[in-house]
């Protein structure tokens, strides 16, 4: 599988706002995921793809495929729109602007919702940064305690979610990595 580093996401972000800006398009998208820890948190040098909830993922897509067509380098699925599942009204009030496109407006979640996120998704595979990530986002955070975890995960994931893929062992490795 190909990464993308944080120059090949910005160059792809840059294409697809002059694509809609040249079509008279305007775009929002709330990223979230590796793309966040590699932009925002600088905790990874790269991520798989570019993991986000849109209000209008069919547009998303028809132009994510003209950017592939520019740059033929990049994933054939670079964008994944797979992850708005995760994304909750709250985490949608909370967000910040990322970067502000003249057509493509980017929003991130709060720390404490990708922290979240992270603990939601519970990936402990080698190949998948997940544990990185949410121990990172725990030191950034100051939390040492899992109560303190659970609390986010409380307020930012929905609660059959949350029920269903509750994972102690995660946030004890993540814990413990963060010390």
């Amino acid at each position: 599988m190909t990464s993308m580093d944080s120059n090949t996401i910005r160059k792809a972000l840059d294409t697809l706002n002059a694509l809609l800006k040249r079509n008279s398009q305007t775009l929002e998208m709330l990223v979230v995921g590796g793309t966040h820890m590699c932009l925002i948190q600088g905790s990874r040098d790269a991520t798989f793809d570019i993991d986000v909830f849109c209000p209008t993922p069919a547009k998303l897509q028809d132009y994510c495929r003209l950017v592939r067509q520019i740059y033929p380098e990049l994933p054939y699925d670079w964008i994944n729109t797979d992850s708005a599942v995760y994304v909750t009204a709250q985490i949608k009030e909370d967000a910040l602007v990322m970067d502000q496109y003249s057509n493509l407006t980017i929003y991130t979640p709060t720390d404490q919702a990708m922290l979240a996120l992270k603990v939601t998704s519970g990936r402990m595979a080698k190949d998948k940064p997940d544990l990185q990530d949410a121990a990172f986002l725990i030191r950034k955070l100051g939390i040492t305690t899992p109560h303190e975890i659970e609390h986010w995960v409380k307020i930012y994931t929905p609660l059959m979610m949350y029920k269903f893929s509750r994972n102690d062992e995660f946030i004890k490795q993540a814990l413990q990595l963060a010390k």
